[in-house]
């Protein structure tokens, strides 16, 4: 049977001022600021994220693909497309019903940015022998190393577990993980329920973007939506939320049969946002999708009351889409009930949740005293309250004024300033957004944001490590939620019901799904709100605890003629997090009178330690009249800013030399010496902030002797003596530092150049020899600069790359 379909757009919404009560513009900014943080692959330059780099670039290879991007699951490091399609889909929904809102606001060229990434990820995913015979598509559904093999290869004596063992940055877990395991859909096993969750995400990115004049990529984007939903319709199994459930415990894919609602559901959603897309983009397209979805609907017709808006989950949602394109009623002729049913099964759903009835809705677990709606499960209590808001929401502003459009509309707003803070505990849920009068909580499940470096040593209460509050900000990024009863841990004492902190802490990129949505729609209709100029802010790095790169030092033994030092070099690196390969330190010290250092040597561990390092160390080096340096380098260690509980430590790797002399020793005078203390037992070593720290020659932090100029020792100290010029670290985020080296005393101009000629300028008296200068670069954007001295007219420069 077909039909002549039109699309119904009319949306009546609230403009009433006492709508206002945050800054939902505000919030909205940094909702999208919590997609950057999120993302896998090259990031680069392309982030305002000051403290993330590139990671898992590796994704994908052991199908010989390329699947780095996307973005990360929660706050480890998983990348499940379930999660994605959810997220990605929310937000092109929330584009094309509050458009006003995102424009308003400045966030809509930052959305169509995150459905751009998803798109190019997702145009990764799929992969074909003949792109016109679905039987040859692979399409890949899952990256991730959360269920090892039996044995491990990477891992024979299964000391790491999985990737939830492991505490660390994203940037740095390729070193324990360096392939992970790709899970695809194919003819044999073909999760089409997932498959067709990413069709209906690209189809809804195709409409948003062409929507906003970029047609080229909703061409693309709609190209593979179709080849992805006619994969999906022609290979039916039933949908697995939990990605685990096609794979075995040998990372070894299974097959599944049947087909049930909820791929139902993502077949009729998918239908639904095809077509919507093709009519956009051509005003004479046909119905057959709508067809299809009519179908789909019929078939989970008695599964939606009890029905959330969540991942892999769209029944609900799919039933409003369907009364938006027939406002005046269910159609006949494909087996619905009533002529009202779209209506009847959404208005029960949402009365159910709204008035916390689990005898309309048996998603209804309860409705805490503070007024938040707990549906489902109490595991991210907040982010189904959300989700089923934003839904409300959408419907709500489709209905005539009355009893039923103020119902949805308070739900969805009483879920949402819950979050946002108008709850018992006057607490935000969400991070870096702390209106007036409200705490927020500061320490969210995530490995990346809390700037960890020895694990869950942060985490456990009296370990020196431990960090109550995270070290970056996760802007945007909306926790799981308190309990049913308003108690959040670990800040309200234990939860009551027995969900872990896990389930209270952890933020998901699903999570901030309908909670995006639901501040496009209230920036839009809710005035006086407004984003926060130069946002996000530099992050202020202060005290020893922020150091990235140094050495803990202490004297091992000493007497008159010699010294011997325990030193650790550290990689605590946070600004973004990543490991450091060809390492090395430098010890200056003086020679007094005739003495000579006789020996320099490494005293091998005994027994060897986990952080014990293979290192060598050059003879002394003549730096500038009695003074001199060795350099201890470690060549094939790989350290980086992780610790595998309980025991392995990567963070840090320890060396103990010993330096010789003809003579008298006598450290007093010595540059590196500055502060140390003989190593006793619960006196950790001093952070020698004179022992230089460098990687593959290039200075990454310490102070040098200021009576040393460049001493042309390495093929890298060579080039910096030729130009004059050392620029570190690279890439730099806020703060720069150079070494110049000035042929004569006098004054220098320097400057910071970008692509286009902008230029940053400051002055600076320098003396002849080496200089450490530095230079402030907040504020300036992501990208690839020319640094330049001036003295006189001599002119050295270098390139540097801002993050």
């Amino acid at each position: 049977m077909k039909r002549n379909i039109l699309i119904f757009t009319a949306t009546v919404l609230s403009t009433s001022p006492a709508l206002a009560q945050y800054n939902y513009a505000e919030a909205l900014q940094k909702s999208l600021f919590f997609e950057e943080a999120q993302r896998a692959g090259a990031v680069g330059g392309r982030t305002r994220v000051q403290w993330r780099g590139d990671s898992h670039l590796r994704d994908g290879q052991d199908m010989a693909w390329d699947l780095a991007g996307g973005w990360y699951d929660a706050g480890d490091h998983v990348k499940w497309n379930n999660s994605m399609s959810f997220y990605a889909t929310s937000l092109a929904w929330s584009a094309k019903e509050y458009k006003a809102g995102y424009m308003s606001s400045g966030q809509m060229p930052y959305l169509l940015n995150a459905l751009r990434w998803i798109g190019s990820y997702y145009t990764k995913c799929f992969n074909y022998t003949d792109l016109n015979n679905p039987s040859t598509y692979k399409i890949a559904l899952d990256v991730s190393y959360t269920n090892p093999p039996d044995p491990n290869p990477l891992d024979p004596s299964n000391e790491y577990g999985d990737e939830h063992s492991y505490a660390a940055a994203h940037e740095v877990m390729d070193q324990l993980f360096p392939v992970r395991p790709t899970y695809y859909a194919d003819a044999e096993t073909p999760q089409s329920g997932t498959v067709a969750g990413m069709a209906a995400t690209l189809a809804a990115a195709s409409y948003v973007l062409r929507d906003n004049g970029d047609a080229t990529r909703a061409d693309a984007y709609l190209t593979l939506a179709e080849k992805l939903y006619s994969f999906a319709k022609t290979y039916r199994t039933t949908y697995q939320a939990n990605p685990n459930s096609y794979k075995n415990n040998r990372n070894q894919r299974v097959t599944i049969t049947g087909y049930g609602a909820e791929e139902k559901g993502s077949l009729c959603w998918a239908a639904l946002w095809l077509h919507q897309a093709e009519k956009l983009k051509d005003g004479s397209f046909g119905d057959a999708y709508v067809q299809d979805a009519l179908t789909y609907g019929a078939e989970f017709r008695f599964d939606v009351h009890n029905s959330l808006y969540s991942i892999g989950s769209y029944k609900l949602a799919s039933y409003v889409l369907l009364t938006q394109l027939f406002p005046a009623g269910t159609p006949n002729g494909y087996g619905y009930p009533t002529t009202n049913w779209f209506r009847q099964l959404i208005e029960q759903n949402l009365t159910g949740a709204a008035d916390g009835n689990a005898a309309l809705n048996s998603n209804v677990v309860g409705v805490s005293p503070g007024g938040l709606v707990v549906l489902g499960d109490e595991w991210g209590t907040l982010r189904h309250a959300n989700g089923q808001g934003f839904v409300a929401f959408v419907y709500a502003d489709r209905l005539p004024a009355g009893a039923l459009k103020d119902k949805y509309t308070a739900f969805a707003k009483r879920q949402l300033d819950y979050a946002l803070g108008t709850n018992p505990r006057n607490r935000s849920y969400v991070l870096g957004f702390q209106p007036n009068g409200k705490t927020v909580v500061q320490k969210p499940l995530h490995a990346t944001a809390n700037g960890i470096w020895a694990g869950f040593e942060h985490d456990i209460a009296g370990r020196p490590e431990y960090q109550p509050v995270g070290r970056h900000t996760l802007y945007g990024g909306m926790v799981g939620g308190p309990d049913r009863y308003d108690n959040y841990y670990p800040l309200d004492g234990n939860a009551r019901t027995g969900v872990n902190e896990s389930g209270q802490t952890e933020v998901a990129i699903d999570y901030n799904g309908g909670f995006t949505g639901s501040l496009a729609r209230m920036t839009q209709v809710a005035p006086g709100g407004s984003v926060l100029a130069g946002f996000p802010a530099p992050e202020v790095r202060t005290g020893p605890r922020d150091q990235e790169y140094f050495v803990e030092a202490a004297v091992r033994a000493s007497g008159s003629s010699f010294l011997e030092v325990k030193a650790r070099l550290n990689n605590r690196s946070r600004w973004p997090a990543r490991t450091c390969t060809n390492m090395s330190f430098r010890y200056y010290f003086t020679v007094e009178g005739s003495a000579a250092v006789s020996a320099a040597i490494v005293v091998p561990s005994s027994p060897a330690l986990e952080t014990s390092a293979q290192a060598t160390i050059s003879q002394p080096t003549l730096c500038n009249g009695s003074t001199y340096y060795v350099t201890v380098s470690l060549p094939n260690e790989a350290i980086f800013p992780g610790y595998v509980y309980p025991k392995a430590r990567r963070y840090y790797k320890e060396v103990t030399f010993r330096l010789t002399s003809s003579g008298t020793w006598d450290n007093t005078n010595d540059w590196s010496y500055a502060g140390f203390a003989p190593l006793a037992n619960n006196v950790p070593p001093i952070i020698a902030t004179n022992i230089p720290v460098y990687e593959n020659g290039t200075l990454l932090a310490g102070n040098l002797p200021t009576s040393c100029s460049v001493v042309t020792t390495t093929a890298t100290e060579l080039a910096v003596a030729a130009t004059g010029l050392q620029v570190y670290p690279n890439p730099a985020h806020d703060q720069v530092k150079l070494v110049y080296a000035a042929p004569e005393a006098g004054s220098v101009a320097i400057q910071l150049v970008d692509a286009i000629g902008r230029t940053r300028s400051l002055s600076r008296t320098v003396r002849a020899g080496a200089n450490e200068l530095a230079l402030d670069a907040t504020g300036m954007a992501p990208g690839l600069y020319t640094v330049l001295v001036r003295q006189g007219q001599r002119v050295v420069y270098s390139k540097l790359s801002l993050q």
